[in-house]
């Protein structure tokens, strides 16, 4: 979980990353400033 999208990274690339590779060892984030919880089918289709 991050307030902050720029406390996850100061890089949307990076930042999409580190998503991605959260997603791909079974773990999730919550990003709480874009109201995007990546557990759920909604903030992953908002997170695109």
């Amino acid at each position: 979980m991050v307030a902050k999208l720029d406390r996850l990274s100061r890089s949307i690339v990076n930042a999409a990353n580190i998503i991605e590779s959260a997603q791909a060892q079974g773990r999730s984030l919550v990003i709480l400033d874009l109201g995007v919880d990546l557990t759920t089918a909604g903030g992953r289709m908002q997170a695109g």
